[in-house]
């Protein structure tokens, strides 16, 4: 089980529900998507649905997402607004994808 809902709702754009763009690009938003990813992982540990060695290794997958692949999407889906019309307010900076990676990790220590 790999849990990243950053990935399933750029699925649910690419599939054309291209209204969701601005709120995978608004900093906030992003990182509530993050945060209630990690919370979902530790629920899953504490209920014994996922074992500790499993979401270590989806924190890891998950923060690797973010170093290496966040910034260089929301691009994308900042071009993609701009040919669908869309307006955009805000957009992620290299400051909000390295919150979202410290946070990451700090909500892993709780398992």
């Amino acid at each position: 089980m790999f849990v990243n809902s950053y990935l399933e709702e750029m699925r649910r754009i690419l599939s054309g529900e291209f209204e969701l763009i601005p709120e995978l690009l608004d900093p906030g938003k992003t990182r509530k998507l993050f945060e209630r990813d990690c919370k979902t992982i530790i629920e899953l540990v504490q209920q014994k649905s996922l074992d500790v060695e499993s979401a270590r290794r989806n924190f890891f997958l998950l923060k690797s997402y973010v170093v290496a692949q966040l910034l260089t999407h929301s691009e994308k889906l900042k071009r993609l607004a701009e040919e669908k019309g869309i307006e955009v307010g805000t957009t992620l900076r290299e400051e909000d994808v390295n919150e979202i990676a410290m946070m990451i990790e700090e909500i892993e220590k709780e398992i």
